[in-house]
């Protein structure tokens, strides 16, 4: 029961990936290790591109989908390490530790790449693509 708490509480129910509150406690962490170690970390912002036009053209549905296949393919191109929280509707946060920002850029671009390859059948067997854009900082 205690798990299964601990889990609501820090999961988005949607896609899996942490939820804001996991989020930003995650990044207190890394802002308080960083004080005391000076280790770097980076963090990267992404956010799907034209996210409310795929939800007008082929329904919420879909786009739950195009949500939970974006996080399956950022975890995917992420160390164990990493942290993915949804930030927000369309919106996602990744919490690089001990990353610098040559590594941190890469991990973006590889990412950014990774989900514009991919391809997502709609409720009318549309063959969807949809791209995100991603932000790169050194908090």
């Amino acid at each position: 029961m205690e798990d299964e708490l601990k889990q609501q509480a820090t999961i988005d129910p949607l896609t899996g990936a942490f939820n804001r509150r996991h989020g930003q406690a995650r990044l207190i962490l890394e802002f308080d290790g960083r004080a005391k170690s000076g280790r770097p970390f980076y963090v990267l912002m992404i956010d799907i591109d034209r996210f409310k036009s795929i939800n007008d053209k082929y329904g919420h549905d879909t786009g739950d989908t195009v949500l939970c296949a974006v996080v399956l393919t950022c975890q995917a191109g992420l160390r164990t390490l990493d942290m993915l929280a949804r930030w927000g509707g369309e919106e996602f946060l990744i919490v690089l530790p001990d990353t610098g920002a040559q590594a941190a850029v890469g991990i973006a671009e590889r990412l950014r790449e990774s989900v514009a390859a991919m391809r997502i059948h709609g409720e009318r067997d549309d063959n969807i693509a949809f791209t995100i854009s991603i932000g790169v900082a050194v908090p």
